[in-house]
C-alpha cells in the first residue's frame, strides 16, 4: 500500500494540509478495492478525525469485517429485463465470498444501466451460506422516439427523425435509428450495440448507414456513400476503454462544380475497406460539466492499399486537462487537438482531409481556415494541431 498512501500523502500536501473528504475516500476505496483484489475478504480500511491535545490527527485503521460464501442469488422487481443480463452486469456468482462493500459495488454497477433506476442490495443468512437479494427498481421507458428541427452554424437549417431502445426486448442490447436531413447532408443511419452476457466489457456494433453529402459549395461536387460496418469495444477499467472495427464503402462522386483535378480526383465509384482503432481514457469527475482531470481520445484510421480504391490513414489524438484551484469554484483547463493524414496511392480526397473553421474552429468559416485553389475550392490539410 506505499504507493497509494503516498499519493495520499502528497495531495494532502497539496491541499495545504487541510482535511478534504473527497481525497481521502477516493484512496480508502482504492485501498480497499486492493484488498479485494488479492482476496483479502476479512478485512477492511477505515478512516477517521481525532483530536490529540491541540491537533487534528487523520486516522487510517484496519477493522475486520464478517465475510460469506454466496449460495444463491435472487433478483426482484425485473418485468422487462432478463434475469441473465442483471446477473451479467455484475462479478459476483454462487459459490464466491461475499462481504458488504461488494454489495455497495453491485448497486453501483446496476444502477448505472440505463433501464433501471434504482439497486438495494441486501443479504440473509441461511446454512448454506448467505442468500444474496438484489431488489431493482426497473427503468420501463427505454424507448424514445424523436422529431426535431436543428439549426448549425455550420451546416443551416435541418430536421431529425430517431428511434432508439436502451433495452431492446429486455436483453440489454440498444438500437438506435435516425434519419438526419440539413443543407450539405441526408443521412440514413442504423446502428444495433450487442453486449455480451459472458462477458460484459464486450460490446458488439454493427452499423448501416446510407448518406448523400451536398459539398458543392466547399469541395465542389457531391457524394452519396453505403457503409456497413462492425467494431467490438473493450472496457478495460472504469475509464479506458479500447475499440476496434471494419468497415466497407461505396462512394460515389458526382456533380462536378469544374474541371479541376482535385475535384475531378473525387469523380466516380470508388470501393474502400476501412480498419478503426479507438483508445479512449476518461477520468473526468463530470460528465458534462467537468472541472477536473483529463479525457484522452487516440482515434487510428487505416485503409490498405490493395483492397481500397483510395487508400489513406489518419491518426487524431483529442485530449483535455482540467484543475481546478482550491477553494474556489474556478479552474483552469486545456483542450488539445492533433491530426496526421496521408493517401498511400494517390492524392489524398478532399473528404478524407482535414477541415477547420466554425463549430471546430471558433471565429472562422465554416472550412474556412486552409488552402483554396484558384476556383476557390476547399483543399483541407493533410495534419493540423
Amino acid at each position: 500500500f506505499d504507493e497509494l498512501f503516498g499519493s495520499l500523502k502528497k495531495e494532502i500536501k497539496e491541499n495545504n494540509d487541510f482535511f478534504d473528504f473527497d481525497i481521502t475516500s477516493k484512496y480508502v476505496e482504492k485501498i480497499n478495492q486492493r484488498l479485494i483484489d488479492n482476496n483479502i475478504l476479512d478485512k477492511q480500511i477505515l478512516f477517521d478525525l481525532k483530536k490529540n491535545n491541540d491537533e487534528i490527527l487523520l486516522v487510517i485503521y484496519q477493522s475486520p469485517i464478517d465475510k460469506f460464501v454466496v449460495n444463491q442469488i435472487n433478483i426482484f422487481g425485473n418485468t422487462i429485463t432478463k434475469d441473465s443480463v442483471i446477473r451479467s452486469k455484475f462479478d459476483v456468482e454462487p459459490g464466491d465470498y461475499l462481504h458488504e462493500s461488494k454489495l455497495k459495488k453491485i448497486d453501483e454497477q446496476l444502477s448505472s444501466l440505463p433501464y433501471i433506476n434504482l439497486s438495494k442490495s441486501t443479504y440473509k443468512l441461511s446454512e448454506k451460506g448467505a442468500d444474496l437479494l438484489i431488489d431493482i427498481e426497473e427503468n420501463k421507458k427505454t424507448g424514445n422516439f424523436m422529431v426535431a428541427g436543428t439549426i448549425s452554424g455550420d451546416t443551416g437549417a435541418g430536421a431529425s427523425i430517431g428511434l432508439n431502445d436502451k433495452n431492446i426486448f429486455g436483453s440489454g442490447n440498444a438500437l438506435d435509428f435516425s434519419i438526419n436531413l440539413n443543407s450539405e447532408s441526408a443521412l440514413f443511419k442504423l446502428i444495433y450495440s450487442q453486449f455480451l452476457i459472458n462477458n460484459p466489457k464486450l460490446i458488439n456494433t454493427y452499423k448501416i448507414s446510407n448518406e448523400e453529402n451536398d459539398y458543392v459549395g466547399s469541395y465542389g461536387y457531391k457524394v452519396n456513400k453505403q457503409e456497413i460496418g462492425y467494431s467490438i469495444k473493450y472496457q478495460q477499467s472504469e475509464n479506458l476503454d479500447i475499440s476496434i472495427g471494419y468497415s466497407i464503402s461505396k462512394n460515389k462522386g458526382h456533380s462536378a462544380k469544374y474541371d479541376d483535378l482535385i475535384i475531378t480526383d473525387n469523380i466516380g465509384t470508388f470501393y474502400n475497406s476501412i480498419f478503426n482503432l479507438s483508445l479512449s481514457h476518461d477520468n473526468l469527475n463530470d460528465i458534462f460539466f467537468p472541472t477536473n482531470g483529463s479525457s484522452n481520445n487516440l482515434s487510428i484510421t487505416f485503409s490498405p492499399e490493395n483492397i481500397s480504391d483510395k487508400s489513406f490513414y489518419k491518426i487524431s489524438y483529442n485530449g483535455s486537462i482540467y484543475k481546478n484551484i482550491r477553494f474556489s469554484e474556478n479552474y483552469f483547463f486545456i483542450n488539445n487537438r492533433i491530426g496526421f493524414a496521408e493517401s498511400l496511392n494517390s492524392r489524398l480526397s478532399t473528404i478524407n482531409s482535414y477541415s477547420l473553421g466554425g463549430n471546430n474552429f471558433k471565429g472562422f468559416d465554416y472550412r474556412g481556415v486552409g488552402k483554396k485553389n484558384p476556383n476557390n475550392i476547399y483543399v483541407g490539410g493533410n495534419k493540423f494541431f
